[in-house]
């Protein structure tokens, strides 16, 4: 496959990283990437209960998103992120981006929080693209934010607004008001 042909990933959920086939490219990448003094030694560390996301093309690991749900601030914390060399370019990390999201959603998590060398500016333009906003700066890291935003469908607010009919999720109650103004 090319660089720029998006590849058909799968992206499997482990809930802990520790013994699971997400440690090897994990490593492997976190190891390139402080070589190249794109990630920081001692501030990226991968824990061993950390959640995580891997990336598969044709079953071969392809790239890895690793977080931290923290329920004391209702937020995930992004703590590392790769791809292989191979593979970027290739709609990797977005897939995994994407599950991430869709996690965040199924728990009712506002935003996704994270952090990248202030060196890694291609990481940055990633995150620029993704639509994380910048909010804070380090010695060794530009931290960011994203505002996770209800998915499109007939219960979000923009589409009731055109859509006059009822919309109540399943366990929510809804309450009457105007849209008209929204």
């Amino acid at each position: 496959m090319a660089t720029g042909e998006i590849a058909r990933a799968v992206v499997e959920h482990f809930e802990m990283l520790n013994r699971t086939p997400v440690v090897q490219i994990a490593t492997s990448g976190l190891a390139e990437l402080i070589v190249q003094g794109l990630a920081d030694p001692v501030v990226t560390i991968l824990n061993y209960d950390d959640e995580a996301l891997l990336a598969r093309v044709e079953g071969v690991p392809a790239g890895v998103l690793t977080f931290t749900h923290q329920k004391w601030d209702r937020s995930i914390f992004v703590k590392f992120g790769y791809v292989l060399r191979a593979r970027r370019r290739q709609g990797i990390y977005r897939a995994l981006w994407d599950k991430l999201v869709e996690i965040a959603r199924e728990r009712k998590v506002p935003e996704i929080l994270g952090s990248t060398a202030v060196s890694n500016s291609a990481m940055q333009g990633v995150m620029a693209r993704l639509g994380r906003t910048a909010f804070g700066r380090t010695a060794f890291a530009l931290q960011y934010r994203f505002k996770v935003e209800p998915p499109p469908g007939p219960c979000h607010r923009r589409a009731r607004a055109v859509d006059s009919a009822p919309c109540q999720p399943k366990g929510e109650a809804v309450e009457d008001r105007d849209l008209s103004r929204a």
